[in-house]
């Protein structure tokens, strides 16, 4: 009878020991959302200007103009098509240096257009006639359509854009935490993340960590940061409470929707990766 009593003791104890650290587990469960562009993956200038570089160089002898303005002059033009962005209050979807998208590029990255579209669309309207009193000759309105083939050609995109390795060790150390989920919060045409996604080098370092069901992904849902609707479908879709959120990105405007809805947003400046790793270690996530 004793024996009985002590063995059935134990037995509860077990059972609320094992209970006690399924919890603790659980309570110390952290979702870490990285940003793709700019984090994780960047496209490589000096294999963009290579493709460029004839073009470049035949428009700067024949009409002695710097073709640095021409990234300026096809959002002018994207603009004069199609609208500028409408945003939402205190935010906008900008580059990585802060110039604000035309609405056309963010139709692109919510799947209302897909990139074909908008280049043979644009193509046949600056032929038309539709720019002449933006674009000077004709040598300028060539060099707009290649930068449109530049922007919205998902090739283009996933034939430049490559790993970027400290962001890959970055991510490989929050996955050897057990307790940390590991997602993807990006802004991207369905067509060029699917590119991107299926190249082998891509395969090998991001997507071995963060699993197909864990990327959300603008094109995908119709939604683009950094407007607050990305961020509360990322968190009823997965059933989050933003404090147990660590969202990492490269992007101030991007940076600030998430805090205002009670993430840990860690801001990425300059490629300083130590400097969100320290941030990282002081939520005990790493």
């Amino acid at each position: 009878m004793k024996k009985n009593i002590v063995s059935s003791f134990r037995s509860f104890l077990c059972s609320v020991l094992l209970s006690t650290v399924c919890l603790t587990s659980l309570l110390s469960a952290t979702t870490i959302v990285f940003d793709a562009g700019g984090v994780l993956v960047q496209s490589k200038r000096g294999e963009l200007v290579k493709k460029m570089l004839g073009k470049f160089v035949r428009y700067m002898l024949f009409s002695w103009k710097n073709p640095a303005h021409v990234k300026d002059l096809t959002f002018k033009v994207l603009e004069n098509l199609y609208g500028k962005q409408v945003p939402e209050v205190g935010c906008a979807c900008a580059c990585g240096d802060g110039l604000v998208l035309p609405a056309a590029m963010c139709d692109w990255m919510s799947g209302v257009s897909t990139g074909k579209e908008i280049i043979e669309k644009t193509c046949a309207l600056i032929d038309d006639g539709a720019c002449d009193k933006m674009l000077g000759d004709k040598r300028e309105k060539e060099l707009v359509k290649n930068i449109l083939e530049l922007i919205f050609d998902p090739e283009v995109h996933a034939n430049c854009t490559h790993p970027i390795p400290e962001g890959v060790r970055l991510l490989e150390e929050c996955a050897q935490n057990e307790n940390n989920t590991l997602m993807l919060l990006s802004n991207y045409a369905a067509d060029a993340f699917e590119k991107i996604y299926n190249k082998q080098e891509m395969q090998d370092s991001i997507f071995k960590f963060i699993k197909p069901e864990y990327a959300v992904v603008s094109g995908f849902i119709g939604l683009i940061k950094p407007y607050a609707s990305i961020f509360q479908h990322l968190l009823s879709r997965y059933n989050l409470n933003p404090a147990d959120v660590i969202f990492i990105d490269d992007q101030a405007e991007n940076i600030e929707a998430a805090q205002k809805l009670g993430f840990k947003a860690l801001h990425l400046q300059h490629g300083n990766y130590d400097a969100v790793r320290t941030e990282l270690r002081t939520f005990g996530v790493i």
